[in-house]
């Protein structure tokens, strides 16, 4: 008995140093993944540990690396792979864009060995972005069983570009839109809905869909973009009667899921008569903002008297949004009459409204609306000023006295905007004045206006033969990784040599105790009501950790969502107000293989590394953003509150739920 007890002992004492072995070395590799090492060979001496859990580590680290740096381990650690950690080693080479990381993957391909992991190999080969990828997908998708079809066609959505894509690809895809297999048809409607510069549009009418699927939903995205894009003329008159009939009965019924509803009244208004008026105008006063703001910009672009008559009768009845998009879109049509009630409001509502005021304003086109839209370059709200200058810019109406003052502002907003339009207008100042404009700014928070500064910087001395040393001193001492290739890739364009050492960026990581298997919840309060979101430690710690410790500051009390884009996302966290914001520093990306569907909480980034507070949540899927940003966590309880809100909705705390 004695010796069974000292037998069991010893079992748990050497199992418990394993364990605290395998912890130390899991805190090695993060430590090297968020340092963001990009040494060959950093991580073999792990690999070589012959440890599964550890070797899954590691894959993960170089996934969120994304240097080709690390393409030899993953390319050793192939040769010893089992079925646990296939799936990562072909994650983290799709992770890496590089056509070297692409050969791997189609040898993988065509190795009957591998052939069990096709599909991950296809959809990796889709994040690679390089051009071998596109070129073996489109080869190949002629042989391709229907299994692996889908995955093929949302690859080369990923990877293709309008020149890059042959006619016999197009028809190919086009003729899949009648493929028996559900996932392959919709994939071919997807593809279209994201490249509408092709024209299967008579197959697009015909193919059919169930209105709740997907498919639907990027069959009528697909025609409404092809369509604005070149007008109903190239259609057949008994084809446009076959569509309008078929959306004027789904309309009616009102039936249809609101995402796919978005691109159908949009459709509508390609047949002004009085059915889609009618439709178009019960759609006016949906619950939901974005089906009112489909049916208001539908009714404006038909045009006609009796649907601008019912916008404006509407406009007393509508919340502030509502009002503001109908302004603008019956600006261009009745520049006085809407020039009138926006001289009436300008001094009302929210700030947003009064930015598609101004947006509003400039559409009219009248003599006065430039003037008027200028005298907001000088207002203290950098919200105003950013959507005054931008208009401006637009239009052409923006002089170099209207520029400096922006520029040298000190916002980094209205220092990017003024930074790009000098990119185009290299006479309009001097690199002493970029140089000032720069050093207004500081890093990490600003780093995003200050590539501007570079890039304008670059333009400025190109143009006008200045001394480029400033570009120089940039790659030798920023702190931001992203600043200082930026300022060496505009070196070796102007054709100056760089072999200056820098020091790395240190991300930030918050100081938070995480159970990689406990899932915790919070809860986001909203002025629309309250959502509960369960987050992923185990998939994104440092993201987690980050999210708990500016929740705990009371970061996100009174914080708006300042962007809300239908059909895609929620967006909030940003103190400013208008996306340029953040904590003042950054954090790392996380990325991984989880996909982005409906209620998938993401952290919103301007590029790698570069998330800090901003965070979206998702109205429905989106196959792009999966392996391109970090997804953290999910909507567990109010998607229909998600649904509802609006551009400047308020969340007034968020609270973790113990």
């Amino acid at each position: 008995m004695i010796y069974k007890l000292l037998l069991i002992a010893i079992i748990i004492t050497f199992g418990s140093c394993i364990s605290n072995r395998q912890k130390i070395l899991f805190k090695q590799i993060k430590k090297l993944e968020y340092s963001r090492n990009d040494s060959s060979g950093a991580f073999d001496q792990y690999i070589e540990e012959g440890n599964q859990d550890v070797n899954i580590r590691v894959l993960d680290a170089m996934a969120k690396i994304q240097n080709p740096a690390h393409l030899p381990s993953l390319h050793k650690m192939l040769s010893e792979a089992d079925t646990r950690i296939m799936d990562k080693i072909i994650f983290a080479l799709g992770q890496i864009h590089v056509n070297d990381s692409a050969e791997i993957l189609m040898k993988l391909f065509n190795e009957r060995r591998y052939k069990l992991y096709q599909r991950q190999i296809i959809t990796a080969l889709g994040r690679t972005g390089v051009k071998p990828a596109l070129n073996f997908l489109m080869e190949n998708l002629s042989h391709l069983p229907d299994s692996l079809l889908n995955s093929a066609i949302t690859s080369l959505c990923f990877l293709s570009h309008p020149d890059s894509i042959d006619e016999n690809l197009i028809i190919q895809i086009s003729d899949l839109l009648k493929h028996p297999s559900e996932p392959v048809s919709h994939a071919a409607a997807y593809f279209f809905s994201r490249h509408p510069q092709f024209y299967p549009v008579e197959k697009l009418i015909c193919c059919r869909f169930d209105e709740k699927s997907p498919g639907y939903k990027y069959r009528l995205r697909a025609l409404n973009r092809i369509l604005a894009k070149d007008g109903i003329h190239r259609i057949p008159l008994f084809r446009l009667d076959s569509l309008k009939a078929e959306l004027q009965i789904s309309f009616a019924a009102k039936e249809i899921p609101w995402q796919s509803s978005l691109y159908g009244l949009s459709l509508l208004s390609y047949f002004p008569d009085s059915i889609s008026v009618t439709i178009l105008s019960g759609y006016l006063k949906d619950p939901l903002p974005h089906v009112r703001l489909a049916a208001i910009h539908a009714l404006g672009k038909m045009n006609t008297a009796q649907s601008k008559a019912i916008l404006l009768a509407n406009y007393d009845l509508a919340g502030w949004s509502d009002k503001g998009e109908t302004l603008l879109t019956l600006a261009g049509a009745q520049p006085q009459v809407i020039n009138f009630i926006i001289q009436q409001n300008l001094d009302k509502g929210p700030l947003h409204f009064k930015q598609l005021l101004l947006q509003a304003l400039v559409k009219t086109v009248l003599p006065a609306a430039f003037q008027q839209v200028r005298q907001f370059l000088t207002v203290p709200d950098h919200r105003l000023v950013y959507t005054a200058f931008t208009e401006l810019a637009q239009h052409n109406q923006l002089q170099p006295r209207d520029v400096i003052p922006v520029l040298q502002s000190g916002d980094l907003a209205l220092v990017a905007s003024a930074a790009e339009w000098v990119s185009n207008h290299p006479q309009s100042c001097t690199p002493l004045d970029l140089e000032n404009a720069y050093y207004k700014l500081s890093e990490p928070s600003d780093a995003e206006a200050m590539i501007y500064v570079l890039k304008a910087y670059a333009a400025v001395t190109a143009d006008q033969g200045k001394d480029i040393t400033f570009l120089t001193k940039v790659a030798a001492n920023a702190a931001s990784s992203a600043l200082a290739d930026q300022a060496i890739n505009l070196l070796k364009k102007a054709g100056e040599n760089y072999s200056g050492i820098r020091v790395k960026e240190n991300l930030f990581l918050a100081d938070e105790e995480l159970k990689p298997d406990h899932y915790l919840q919070v809860l986001i309060r909203t002025s629309k009501g309250n959502i509960e979101i369960e987050l992923w430690p185990d998939l994104a710690p440092a993201t987690v950790a980050n999210f708990l410790h500016l929740i705990r500051k009371g970061f996100y009390n009174n914080i708006i969502f300042h962007r809300v884009v239908s059909d895609f996302v929620i967006q909030g966290g940003d103190p400013r107000g208008d996306g340029w914001g953040g904590p003042g520093y950054s954090i790392p990306c996380e990325y991984n293989e989880t996909e982005f569907i409906r209620g998938t909480v993401g952290m919103a980034t301007a590029g790698k590394d570069t998330g800090g507070s901003q965070f979206f949540i998702c109205h429905s899927e989106q196959p792009h953003l999966t392996g391109k940003y970090t997804a953290f966590g999910r909507v567990q309880a109010g998607m229909e509150v998600v649904d509802t809100i609006e551009i400047e909705d308020i969340i007034s705390e968020i609270t973790i739920k113990l």
